[in-house]
């Protein structure tokens, strides 16, 4: 399923049991619009038509972080903890974490939500030719 009208997506979310209390997840970060991604250097006005720097590059918060609470730890590789920007190649990138449940923590199968948010800056240009009719003076 889709996570957003976003033009930048999380997608492909994949979990796979790695052993007692502990499991891997990956998913894939995805650029499906047809703009630009950026950053914009600190102070620089987010619009400024001079080359942004860190073009394709998407902040992931710290959001996954607290993805299982207090009940174990969430670890990925990449991401200085659980954060920081992820470079698109080809308008993708996969990001592959580990969760380490608690001993105790719970006891058989559970569900816990995911939230990942992408942090970015954005622009897209469209282009409309328009007409300006010149009107003679009727005097």
């Amino acid at each position: 399923p889709e996570s957003s009208g976003a033009p930048v997506r999380v997608e492909n979310l994949k979990q796979s049991a790695v052993g007692k209390n502990k499991l891997t997840f990956s998913f894939q970060i995805q650029h499906v619009g047809t703009g630009e991604i950026f950053t914009n250097e600190a102070g620089a006005a987010v619009c400024d038509d001079s080359r942004f720097s860190n073009e394709d590059k998407v902040k992931v918060s710290d959001s996954i972080l607290s993805g299982l609470g207090n009940l174990g730890t969430i670890s990925c590789p990449g991401l200085s903890q659980n954060n920081g920007y992820v470079k698109l190649f080809d308008g993708k990138a996969t990001i592959s974490c580990t969760a380490e449940l608690n001993a105790g923590a719970v006891s058989g199968n559970f569900e816990r939500a995911l939230d990942i948010n992408l942090i970015y800056n954005y622009r897209e240009i469209e282009s409309v030719p328009i007409m300006v009719r010149h009107i003679e003076d009727e005097g």
